[in-house]
């Protein structure tokens, strides 16, 4: 493929992007260097893994987060990105072996021409056996880490295309499509050398986490070396995370990464009580009517039989006829529901079967007839045992 070819392409795809609707749901990246003098510690590393594991956190790679931010891909629960920069030999003696033991999957940006010079890092050899484990996925840092913005068009175009080729030779064709800027250093010039050699995402050094509006190819990183859990748990906002469902089973906010809508359409409110988690959205009446306007989605830890319950704020200007669309392992099945009466409380949708290994799906439109609310939804797995005498959708 051409360099013209692929910057044709990626404007393409640009356009795209701008055009799709957009969430506020967010995802952390969070960032490590396996040095001591950058502030690793093992024991400490291992104790945010286990962090992660133990809490229910889904450690995802950047082409999951790229199909959540660019086309609404379905991501298993409370997903995070746990990234390392920049090669040393501690993410292969000390890292790997954590995500393998914990069920890891981590991504490692690598610049290429800093392997085996300079202060110990990774051969090609452990590098392709770390990414062929599928633990710890190769991707391009750069060729030898200087400051982007400051080196020639000549270097730039070198150390942005060169990197993803020398990946590509050592590390068994690997087609890298994600880029770390060293130093976090770029500029315009910058993002758009990265966009034209075809990488789909870069990410930054700057902090805070990452919406479906935040530019892809300026991504937000939480940085984790050297801090406890405690400053971990902060950074994340995992204190913020509304509760668990009133019983077993699983819940999707509409404040999570699970739940897709257009930004400009539906508002966030706290005036009417009884919402969960900390808002709930709104979509104004004339906005309403249409047979799909937010859809909830997520790969769960099990799917099979289970009883799905919705919630949502009651008022007098509510819409009688908020469809709530099940994606069932059969047909899709429809409930109608009055949303005037009933809210602050979960309200029993029905029992469903969901296929196997499959994201589980509800979409909410109608909406008529008045203002169309959307909080949460609840999936209660069930037994068959537990359900005679009901019907099964």
């Amino acid at each position: 493929m051409t360099k013209q070819t692929t910057i044709l392409r990626t404007a393409i795809a640009a356009f795209v992007a701008v055009t799709a609707a957009a969430a506020h749901a967010q995802i952390p990246i969070i960032t490590y260097h396996a040095h001591e003098n950058l502030g690793y510690d093992e024991q400490t590393f291992r104790e945010h893994m286990e962090f992660f594991v133990e809490e229910g956190y889904s450690t995802i790679d950047m082409d999951q987060f790229y199909e959540w931010h660019q086309n609404d891909g379905p991501l298993p629960l409370r997903p995070v990105v746990v990234t390392v920069d920049d090669n040393y030999i501690a993410g292969y003696t000390g890292m790997y072996p954590i995500f393998q033991e914990l069920g890891i999957v981590a991504t490692n940006y690598i610049h290429t021409h800093g392997i085996g010079i300079g202060a110990p890092k990774a051969s090609w050899a452990q590098v392709r056996e770390m990414n062929d484990s599928g633990h710890f996925l190769a991707e391009s840092h750069s060729r030898t880490h200087p400051h982007l913005s400051q080196v020639s068009a000549t270097q730039l175009e070198s150390e942005v295309w060169g990197s993803r080729q020398d990946i590509a030779d050592n590390v068994g064709g690997r087609v890298t499509n994600h880029f770390c800027y060293p130093y976090g250093d770029y500029n315009q010039t910058v993002i758009a050398e990265v966009e034209a050699a075809g990488y789909l995402t870069a990410v930054t050094t700057i902090g805070g986490d990452n919406y479906r509006t935040t530019p892809i190819y300026e991504l937000r990183r939480h940085g984790g070396d050297g801090i406890g859990v405690a400053t971990l748990q902060q950074r994340i906002g995992f204190h913020n995370l509304p509760p668990g469902p009133p019983g077993d089973g699983w819940v999707l906010d509409d404040e999570s990464p699970h739940c897709y809508y257009d930004a400009d359409l539906w508002n966030a409110s706290t005036s009417r009580p009884g919402y969960y988690g900390s808002r709930y959205l709104y979509l104004p009446e004339e906005a309403g009517g249409e047979a799909d306007l937010l859809h909830w989605s997520a790969i769960l830890p099990e799917t099979g039989l289970m009883r799905v319950h919705a919630r949502w704020t009651s008022a007098d200007n509510r819409a009688t006829d908020a469809v709530y669309t099940i994606e069932t392992a059969g047909d899709d099945e429809t409930v109608t529901v009055n949303q005037r009466e009933g809210g602050g409380e979960w309200q029993e949708l029905g029992v469903f079967e969901f296929a196997a290994d499959e994201p589980v799906t509800v979409r909410l439109g109608g909406g008529s007839d008045g203002v169309l609310v959307a909080d949460g939804i609840w999936f209660e797995p069930l037994e068959p045992a537990n359900v005679e005498g009901w019907m099964i959708f």
